[in-house]
This record gives structure tokens, C-alpha cells and sequence, in this order.
């Protein structure tokens, strides 16, 4: 430690002389002595008049290793306030003021910011990914005619509520979600016939209010969800309303169309008059089906509100949605006037088809009734869906979310395949495809292949091309509807209605479908196209749908991929799916009688050459094909994956 000294300076302060530790030399010495000059007071610290000295090191080569520090040339800096002066401000209530302005001002900046972030989050545009799919639009909807379907614990002969339940599993299989179960409500006739008594009671033919509640609840612990189906447009006579409205009983007088005398030229859907007399009231009774199906009012308010309360008590039940069928007849022309011949038609007069019906069928008001149904179903339960099995106009509209304008979400369209010959082509399949999709454009488009009115696919075209045609039904952009037993290839009963034969359960008394041993209409092939024969192979009808339905329907190409459609040589229909970012798909379909080779590579855009197969018919080879050169055998079908080409 080299040693101090002090010697006193000019300004009354001390000049300190020390030894070389803590001090570097600077390069500025005025006196040229090697010195650097530093503030220090005779009591040791900073001169508190704010002058300011340099230090300096006065000799830099002293000989005892001292350094001489000269304190000089006085300069003013700003030294800081003391804890006194500070708390001067701290107490000023002009600073008191400004402190809490300025903290207020600070949080409601960060509040603002915040919420400026969440509105941006919510209301910026979303991006252009594709809506999420609704559960009735996720995979195929299974229809089930509940008194042909299972037998279950009476063993009468009868489907019941407690049979289909015992076979959910076996539908959960298929890949389906969605059930539209055919009408289960007190009837005094067929239970699809629209005969009913009561809205609010199950038939005890099929089983009781316990049953079903039963049967939603089972669905819904297995994520499946049930449509049911019921007529809106009519009543049978013997329902209590009818029976009140005909004596003029209060509220139901005008629960149904009455006028006091035949006034117009109406037929029903089966060539008679639309309008029945009754001996009991007096006046005539509108009816577009049967005599003993009086038409409901649907301009009476109080009517709709009793539909809305039926809606709502099934919705309780644990349905999630409902069909409505023939509901273009719910409304008609208020002043009953004279229906217009039809220019283009081809029957007599007395036919139902000789008149155009705009007087009876499809009225604008339809709609409005519609609507308000399904607001006040959705009020009730938000993910519910409301299909109609009509012949319906696109005035109603389709919907794919929750707009309450609209007036359905499912349009089912019956007839869609019954133009097709028993031989049909590939040019004709396209043409039916094509033109619904072009009908239902900017909307889910629903595809059906047989309904209960209809013969089945097996018996109407042939069993050969089940297949195929539940290949292309089952991947184009929608919802297929496929009716219970067409998975297996099951064909017509002989009975009558010939597609609702008993399903075919297993090659035994009744086709399984119950132990009593008096069922005699069962499906004419259901001996070797049966669950139990059919389970076990991959190859079969019910193995091949299950592939497409779990496998392929599920991808994303599939579920949100664009569509395109070709036909080859007039002889296979084919169609790709593709999603940016997913293997494309390529379904091909041969129904003619012919082997062929199709080159789709060049008719189809964005086709790789090499294919990967993932699901074909029975005779079609499993190895390695080229689109360029895709050999198909004759009434085959086979679903490929693909990368796609950039275009």
C-alpha cells in the first residue's frame, strides 16, 4: 500500500497526495506534472457548492512510488436531491395528483389493449379452413323400419323397440352415427301409413314411452344420435282432436280444413276428390290422402303450437332430430280456388298428376311453418336436425348451419336413382349424379340409393353392382342414407312392401329376424346375403361397406375434398376427392358387362400414375395399378389413394 499526503489547495480544499492504487493517469495535465485532479473537501468528501475538480496525476515517475493529486479547475455537475428534497415532492399534492393519473392512465391503457386483442380474435376473418362437420353429416344415416328389423322379447312377429336397441352394436359397426328410425307413434293402422292417434304415445305394437327412452339413452352413451320419422299433415279420424273438431268442440274446431260446402276442383293423391263429408258436423273435411286422413290446419296458430310442444316433448325423449314426410301438403290456398290443368301432362282427367297442384302442394306458407318448427326445435336442443322426405321445392332452401331462415337441414329426394334402368350406364350414372348435385348446389347434398317404397338395389338393378354403387354413393361430397339390409345386398320379399323384408339376421327360421316360425315375407336371398354369413369376410357386401364407411369416409380428402368426375369410353364412371395436404382418393365404377382398360391419368386432374387400392370388389385383383392403364373387370368397382400432382 503505497503512502498519502495532503497539502492544502488554493480554494481552501485539500490536494492529496497518493501512491498509484485505484488512480489511472489521464492524458490531459495542464501543468504538465503527471497528475490527475479529483474533488475532495477538507472533511473527506464531494464539495457540496457543486464545483468540481479534475484529479490528476501531478508526477507519474516520483521516486517513492507516490502520486501527487491536484484538485483544480472547479466544474459544475448535478450531484442528485436529497431523501429530504424528495419527500417535498412526494407530499406535494400536484405530484400526488400526477402519480395516481398517470397509474390510472397506465391500467386503463392495458385494459383497452386487451380488449382491443380479444375483439381482434374474435372478430378478424377466420381462416379459410373448412367448418367443422355436424354429426348428421359425419357418416352415413342408417334408416330402420323398427317392425321389420328385430323381434325382440314378445317374439309376436313384430319389430320392436327393445330388438333394435339389442342390435346397436351391430349398427355402431357399420360406421353409421345417425339413425332415422321410421315412425313409432300410436297408430290405429300401418305405423308409415300416417294414421296417428296420439303424437305423444308409442305404439304397443313396438313397445312403450320406457322402451325408447331406453333406446335414446343406450344411443347416447354409444355417441349415436336417432332421427325420428312421423307425418305432420294429417291425422287419423279417430285421433281426439278430429273427434272434438267434428263436434265444434273448443280449441279444436278449426284444428282441421272444414268448409261448408264442396268448393273446388282438388283431387288426393289417389284420383278422388280431396274433400269428404262429414255426417256429424255438417260440412266437408279436406284430405289429399285417404278419406280417413283428414288434413290438418296448419294456418291455425294453435296447431302449429301443438307440433312445437309434440317437437319439443320427443326432444326430451332423447331424440336429436326429426323426418317429416309429405310436408308440401301442410299448407293450402286460403280461398280454396279452382286448381290449374297440367300443360305437360300425359294422363286423364280424375288422375292425380292431370292437375298442377299449385293450390295444394309446395305453397310459400309451407316454408314459414317449417321454419318456425325447426327455430323452436333448436331453441330446445341447438345441435338438432330437422329432414324432410318430400317432394319438395328449393324454395325452403337447405341449410348447413344455424341460420333460422331456412327451413330444413336435410332434403331427402327419394326418386334420386329411379331413373336408372336395370342396365344402366356409366353416362347415365352421371347424369343422375350430376344433376342433383347441380340442384343442391351451395348445399349438403344427401344421397340415397332405396327407401321402403322403392324395391331394393339388389332386386332393382342387380347384385353384382351393390358394390359399386355403395362405393359411389358413399364418397361423393354429403351424407348417404343407406336403408337397413342394403349393406348386405339383401333383395325384395315377396311380400308387400316388397323392400321392407324382415332383416336378414342369419340363415335360420325367420332370417333370425324373430323365433316365431309364422314370418313368411322374408327377403328372397336371405339365405346366402345374412349377417351371419357375411360377417366374417372382408370380401362381402357388409365387409366391403364397412371399409368404405370406417376406413375411407373418414378421411379428410373425403370428408372436405373437392370433386371431380369423369367418364371413360361411355364404360366407367369415375370421380377423385381431393384435399390439400391428404392423399387424393380415385373411386372407379364399371357396370357394364364388359372387362375394360380406362386411361383416367389425362382426365383427371392432379392423377399420379401409381395407385394404392384400399378397398374393391370381390374380383378385382389386389396388386399395384396405374391410372394410366387401370383394368377393371366387368360390374367392378375399386377405391384408390394417390399423391396428388401439383397442377
Amino acid at each position: 500500500m503505497s503512502d498519502e499526503r495532503e497539502t492544502e489547495g488554493v480554494d481552501g480544499s485539500t490536494r492529496l497526495l497518493a501512491g498509484e492504487m485505484g488512480v489511472r493517469p489521464t492524458n490531459s495535465d495542464p501543468e504538465g506534472d503527471g497528475a490527475e485532479e479529483k474533488l475532495v473537501t477538507e472533511d473527506g468528501k464531494l464539495n457540496s457548492n457543486r464545483e468540481t475538480s479534475e484529479v490528476k496525476f501531478i508526477s507519474a515517475d516520483s521516486q517513492n512510488g507516490d502520486a501527487k493529486i491536484d484538485i483544480e479547475n472547479v466544474k459544475h455537475t448535478f450531484a442528485g436531491m436529497g431523501k429530504d428534497e424528495l419527500m417535498k415532492f412526494a407530499n406535494d399534492p400536484f405530484w400526488i395528483r400526477m402519480r395516481w393519473f398517470l397509474f390510472i392512465f397506465f391500467w386503463v391503457l392495458w385494459i383497452a389493449m386487451l380488449v382491443g386483442a380479444v375483439a381482434i380474435i374474435i372478430l378478424a376473418p377466420k381462416c379459410a379452413g373448412p367448418a367443422p362437420l355436424k354429426w348428421w353429416e359425419e357418416s352415413p344415416l342408417y334408416e330402420v323400419n323398427v317392425r321389420t328389423f328385430v323381434d325382440g322379447e314378445k317374439e309376436d312377429g313384430i319389430g320392436d323397440l327393445v330388438g333394435l336397441k339389442s342390435k346397436l352394436d351391430y349398427i355402431k359397426g357399420l360406421g353409421v352415427k345417425g339413425i332415422v328410425l321410421s315412425s313409432v307413434l300410436q297408430s290405429s293402422h300401418k305405423l308409415e301409413d300416417g294414421y296417428v292417434e296420439n303424437f305423444a304415445e308409442v305404439d304397443p305394437l313396438v313397445g312403450t314411452v320406457h322402451d325408447f327412452t331406453n333406446l335414446t339413452a343406450a344411443m347416447k352413451e354409444e355417441g349415436m344420435h336417432l332421427i325420428l320419422d312421423f307425418i305432420p299433415n294429417h291425422t287419423s279420424k279417430k285421433h281426439p282432436w278430429f273427434v272434438a273438431s267434428e263436434k265444434k268442440e273448443s280449441p279444436f274446431t278449426d284444428y282441421y280444413v272444414w268448409t261448408q260446402k264442396e268448393p273446388n276442383n282438388w283431387v288426393s293423391l289417389y284420383g278422388e276428390s280431396a274433400w269428404a263429408y262429414s255426417e256429424i258436423r255438417k260440412e266437408y273435411y279436406l284430405h289429399q290422402f285417404k278419406p280417413d286422413q283428414p288434413d290438418l290446419n296448419f294456418r291455425n296458430r294453435e296447431v302449429i303450437n301443438e307440433f312445437k310442444k309434440i317437437m319439443k316433448l320427443w326432444l326430451e325423449r332423447g331424440v336429436s332430430g326429426f323426418q317429416m314426410s309429405n310436408v308440401e301438403f301442410l299448407v293450402e290456398d286460403k280461398d280454396f280456388g279452382e286448381d290449374f290443368v297440367n300443360p305437360h301432362t300425359v294422363v286423364t282427367l280424375g288422375q292425380y298428376d292431370f292437375l298442377q297442384h299449385s293450390k295444394t302442394a309446395n305453397l310459400p306458407e309451407t316454408y314459414d311453418v317449417l321454419r318456425e318448427l325447426r327455430e323452436s326445435m333448436l331453441n330446445v336442443s341447438s345441435d338438432s336436425v330437422l329432414a324432410v322426405s318430400s317432394n319438395v321445392t328449393r324454395y325452403g332452401g337447405l341449410v348447413r348451419d344455424n341460420n333460422m331462415t331456412h327451413a330444413f337441414d336435410i332434403m331427402r329426394n327419394a326418386d334420386l336413382f329411379s331413373s336408372l334402368k336395370h342396365e344402366f350406364t356409366a353416362v347415365n350414372l352421371n347424369h343422375t349424379i350430376y344433376g342433383w348435385m347441380r340442384a343442391t348446389e351451395g348445399y349438403r347434398t344427401f344421397w340415397e340409393l332405396g327407401n321402403a317404397y322403392r324395391s331394393r338395389v339388389a332386386s332393382r338393378f342387380s347384385p353384382e353392382v351393390v358394390d359399386g354403387l355403395n362405393a359411389v354413393v358413399m364418397l361423393l361430397p354429403g351424407t348417404p342414407i343407406t336403408l337397413y339390409g342394403d349393406e348386405l345386398g339383401m333383395s325384395d320379399s315377396d311380400g308387400e312392401p316388397r323392400a321392407l323384408a324382415p332383416m336378414a339376421w342369419r340363415n335360420s327360421t325367420a332370417a333370425g329376424f324373430s323365433a316365431n316360425e309364422s314370418i313368411s315375407a322374408l327377403s328372397l336371398n336371405f339365405q346366402e346375403k345374412n349377417v351371419e354369413t357375411e360377417e366374417s369376410s372382408e370380401d362381402s357386401h357388409l365387409g366391403i361397406y364397412r371399409t368404405l364407411s370406417k376406413k375411407a369416409r373418414t378421411s379428410r380428402s373425403i370428408m372436405y375434398g373437392k370433386f371431380e368426375s369423369t367418364v371413360y369410353n361411355d364404360t366407367v364412371y369415375a370421380y377423385t376427392r381431393l384435399k390439400s395436404g391428404n392423399p387424393g382418393y380415385l373411386v372407379v365404377f364399371n357396370p357394364s358387362d364388359y372387362e375394360t382398360t380406362a386411361n383416367l391419368k389425362e382426365s383427371l386432374k392432379s392423377m399420379s400414375d401409381d395407385l394404392t387400392l384400399v378397398v374393391k370388389s370381390p374380383h378385382v385383383e389386389d396388386r399395384k395399378y396405374q391410372a394410366s392403364s387401370l383394368y377393371l373387370p366387368a360390374k367392378s368397382m375399386g377405391v384408390f389413394t394417390f399423391v396428388p400432382q401439383q397442377e
